[in-house]
């Protein structure tokens, strides 16, 4: 599985709208904490049970903000 924290950031594309984070398995965690995420296609997706915290974040000009898929 994969963890991956990012914190006190700013995610935002330079000139065009970026792809996206992505989570895919049920071992993997992800935590967001204290960030702006910006111009995203899809900020955050999480699918097949991946972990996350996700606290304190401003979500903004993004096509979809979070998401989570869960069989």
């Amino acid at each position: 599985g994969t963890s991956f924290s990012i914190q006190h950031s700013h995610l935002y594309g330079c000139d065009r709208m970026w792809d996206g984070l992505y989570m895919d398995d049920s071992v993997s965690a992800l935590v967001i904490v204290n960030t702006v995420i910006e111009d995203a296609q899809s900020a955050v997706n999480m699918t097949d049970g991946a972990r996350y915290e996700i606290t304190g974040n401003l979500f903004n000009k993004n096509n979809v903000s979070l998401f989570a898929f869960y069989l």
